[in-house]
C-alpha cells in the first residue's frame, strides 16, 4: 500500500485502515495506539486470487526486461522447461491490464516478446508470466 499526505509519501505500512464521518483515513495499530494522518490518496495493490495462490516460478522462468528503465520498446525475455499454456500481461499499478503480450500454446524454450511502451504513462508496471504451473513477474518503469 502507498499512502499520499501533505507531509510525504509512504509505503509499507502494517495497519488498518478506517474512514471516519468526517472524511479522514485513521489508521489503527494495536501495538501504537491511534492516529490520524491528512491523507490525499491510498493505494492499494490489486491481487487476483489466482496470482495470489500461484505458484512463483521466477526462478524457473527466469524472467528479464530490457532497457528498465525504457521509454520506446523493451524486451521481456523468459524461459519454459516445458511446453505450457502461457499468458503474459503487463499491468499498470492499479491492477489494470494495460498490455496482453502473449497468450496460448508455446513450446519448451527461451521466448522473447518486444512491447511497445510509446502509449503509456510515465510510472511503474508489473509485467507477469502465468501457466498453469504457477506464475513469475517483475517491475517495468516507464519514463519520459
Amino acid at each position: 500500500m502507498v499512502v499520499s499526505t501533505k507531509q510525504g509519501c509512504y509505503s509499507g505500512f502494517q495497519a488498518a485502515w478506517e474512514k471516519q464521518a468526517d472524511g479522514n483515513f485513521y489508521p489503527f495499530n494495536a501495538g501504537d495506539g491511534t492516529w490520524q494522518l491528512d491523507v490525499d490518496m491510498l493505494i492499494f495493490p490489486v491481487i487476483s486470487p489466482i496470482a495470489a495462490s500461484a505458484k512463483n516460478l521466477s526462478a524457473v522462468y527466469q524472467p528479464s526486461i530490457y532497457p528498465n528503465p525504457g521509454n520506446g520498446r523493451a524486451t521481456l525475455k523468459y524461459q519454459l522447461p516445458k511446453a505450457s499454456e502461457v499468458s503474459v500481461t503487463l499491468r499498470d499499478v492499479t491492477g489494470r491490464e494495460v498490455q496482453r503480450l502473449a497468450e496460448g500454446l508455446q513450446g519448451a524454450g527461451n521466448k522473447q516478446v518486444e512491447l511497445s511502451l510509446s502509449n503509456l504513462n510515465s510510472g511503474l508496471y508489473f509485467y507477469s508470466i502465468e501457466t498453469p504451473e504457477g506464475i513469475a513477474s517483475g517491475k517495468l518503469n516507464v519514463v519520459r
